[in-house]
């Protein structure tokens, strides 16, 4: 009875979970939300956000469910004295990442580290959004730190991910660099298994993989992206009037590459870099150029979103770093709008924010329906 009456509220606590876009007004997440790692399923998105323990903000209570029997629920960490969780639903794990085929929900997460072997551990799991405590853990692999939170994909029956693994003659517990370790791409069965390599070629952990139907992507920000074909594994190295691509999107057989534009220095009282971001479309060999200097570009259900780039100040004033009193500058880079692009048509859709006191932030988009998080502007 009780294990039934925590599949029932573990439903109900997913369900207020969900990100859906079934509303044309702006929807405001509960306290302490972002997107960090989210996939699509249906009309719902599925996302890791912050919250404090296993706190659900929306019933305000603390809710430790699990549904996989062989997890202890915490952790020990003898070195730094706390306790962590480790069930698969916990939100604390930043290194969460999701990924659907349409039928099943794809979760890979920190795994508990029963024999403190190894402190980076990850498994993934299977579940069924309509049956979520029917979860099916599919493999655990070790990895090392900056690969920890890595995105994985699901194509053709095969998971896709990338291992981080240490060289032969690095001993671990000491100062680590990424010369120590190097990355590879693996793939395992969605119905489990053991992972094995899918490719012999060995690279740096702080490159990017993304892949889609026709191909691999290694991003590298120092260089060009490589795109590897997955059938015959011919190489081509692409840049966009010089810039190294950061992210990857598919669309109806065209990618769309987004790239650190410019870098402003903003100066009121104090100096302020701020990074742009610029997007290419790349077919056939050849980049275009659609927009530039824009925060938080994303493509969702076929169009490009975005909020084009302005600076709005507030004012300065000193406030304690930690150590002394610093003088700092309060703006924002957002513009007041949020702007759409149909991918296959062009067309262009721009909603105005009419209230100055709020900052928009976009999350995602059903259709041409948006879902933004309105931010306080800072003061």
């Amino acid at each position: 009875m009780k294990y039934q009456l925590r599949i029932l509220v573990f439903l109900v606590l997913l369900c207020l979970s969900l990100l859906c876009g079934c509303h044309s007004s702006p929807e405001i997440l509960p306290p302490h939300t972002t997107t960090m790692t989210y996939c699509r399923h249906g009309n719902n998105f599925y996302f890791y956000g912050y919250h404090s323990g296993n706190f659900n903000p929306a019933l305000d209570t603390e809710v430790p469910l699990c549904f996989d029997p062989l997890c202890s629920h915490k952790e020990y960490d003898e070195k730094k004295k706390i306790w962590y969780s480790v069930c698969p639903q916990n939100l604390v794990d930043i290194s969460t990442t999701y990924a659907s085929d349409g039928k099943y929900i794809y979760m890979a997460t920190r795994a508990e580290n029963v024999d403190h072997t190894d402190s980076m551990k990850r498994s993934i799991y299977r579940f069924d959004p309509e049956n979520p405590s029917a979860m099916k853990r599919i493999t655990t692999y070790s990895t090392s730190g900056p690969l920890f939170n890595a995105p994985i994909y699901v194509y053709d029956g095969m998971i896709y991910y990338v291992q981080g693994v240490y060289n032969e003659d690095f001993i671990k517990g000491g100062y680590e660099t990424y010369d120590d370790q190097y990355m590879r791409l693996m793939r395992v069965k969605s119905s489990g298994g053991e992972g094995e390599p899918v490719l012999d070629d060995k690279y740096r952990v702080d490159n990017k993989f993304y892949m889609d139907a026709e191909n691999y992507y290694m991003i590298n920000y120092d260089g060009p992206l490589t795109v590897i074909d997955r059938e015959t594994l011919a190489k081509t190295e692409v840049l966009c009037d010089g810039l190294s691509p950061a992210m990857v999107y598919t669309v109806d057989g065209a990618q769309y590459l987004f790239c650190n534009d410019q870098t402003h220095t903003v100066t009121y009282e104090t100096e302020t870099p701020v990074t742009t971001c610029c997007v290419y479309r790349y077919e056939n060999g050849a980049c275009e150029l659609l927009v530039r200097d824009v925060m938080q570009p994303q493509i969702m259900d076929g169009a490009l979103w975005y909020i084009p780039y302005e600076i709005t100040y507030y004012g300065s004033h000193e406030e304690f770093n930690g150590r002394e009193n610093v003088m700092r500058d309060y703006i924002s880079e957002y513009a007041g709008e949020l702007h759409r692009i149909d991918l296959a048509t062009g067309e262009e859709t721009v909603w105005k924010n009419e209230d100055p006191d709020l900052d928009l932030w976009f999350v995602g988009a059903v259709g041409d329906t948006a879902i933004v998080a309105p931010r306080q502007c800072p003061r």
